[in-house]
């Protein structure tokens, strides 16, 4: 494991943090979007201190690519410590009814306390927060069902935060994915990166992907073996996959093209469902 601390937090994201802050205090719903194959490395602890006593519901975004019975022991676990939590796959799922009726559920209590004031139909304000590529403009434009905002497989592309009506009664908060400063955890730094909600150019990639392989080899081997033509798993896995994959010379097996495209593999999520954390062991 690299022993050299990553860091990677621009300018715009200490804005984007200060700006939330602020925000926090206008809205009544925190919605906290984390990768479902990294539940915990995607949390930014710098959200959780925002929080407080605000509602929180944690979105376990993009599960389509994620372990199905892992994300379901994920939301198993956020149960069990008492915080709302659900899986989502925006491709498939009603993510506008599934939202709406969750805010809705979340804050009846508002809700039913401004009805007894005599207001109808109060104004639900929900900020949607999160770290960089976790899928927040994506979540609000299928819930919205058109393109309101841009979204890209690549960290910080929303700079801004921006409201739009989900409903005559929701008004939803995009806000720009921050990262916190210093990533002591360099595993959870690994997933990240792996996840694509840390720029791969600050780090080095070599040890991520050993660690991506090795991670592979221990808990999902058959995807490994059927990506890659491998009959068995024993031996030097890159010269294998670098061999059967044709990045060969008349020096041997070109490691540095093998390297770049098992990272490019892995980042994109190319062997399969799968899961970088399970849920932890209480």
């Amino acid at each position: 494991m690299n022993n050299n601390p990553i860091q990677w937090y621009p300018g715009h994201m200490e804005k984007a943090r200060r700006q939330m802050a602020d925000s926090l205090s206008h809205v009544d719903l925190l919605i906290e979007l984390r990768d479902a194959r990294a539940p915990l490395s995607s949390a930014n602890p710098l959200i959780m201190q925002m929080v407080n006593q605000k509602p929180h519901l944690i979105i376990l975004s993009k599960a389509d690519l994620a372990d199905d019975k892992i994300s379901q022991k994920w939301i198993t676990y956020f149960s069990s410590l008492g915080k709302e939590a659900l899986a989502l796959d925006v491709n498939k799922d009603d993510v506008r009814k599934i939202l709406s009726d969750k805010i809705r559920a979340m804050l009846k209590a508002k809700i039913e306390k401004a009805k007894e004031r005599g207001i109808r139909n109060k104004t639900l304000r929900v900020m949607i927060a999160g770290i960089p590529n976790v899928g927040k403009s994506t979540l609000i434009n299928r819930a919205l069902k058109r393109k309101a905002l841009k979204a890209e497989n690549r960290p910080g592309v929303t700079r801004s935060l921006l409201w739009v009506k989900l409903s005559d009664d929701i008004e939803l908060l995009d806000t720009p994915g921050v990262l916190w400063p210093r990533f002591d955890d360099q595993e959870a730094a690994y997933h990240l990166v792996l996840i694509g909600s840390l720029n791969p150019q600050i780090i080095d990639k070599e040890p991520i992907i050993a660690y991506g392989l090795d991670y592979y080899y221990k808990h999902y081997p058959e995807l490994l073996k059927k990506r890659y033509d491998l009959d068995d798993l024993k031996g030097d896995l890159l010269l294998k996959i670098g061999q059967n994959k044709g990045f060969v010379s008349s020096e041997g097996v070109k490691k540095k093209q093998v390297r770049e495209y098992l990272f490019n593999e892995f980042k994109d999520n190319l062997l399969g469902k799968m899961s970088w954390e399970d849920e932890p062991h209480k």
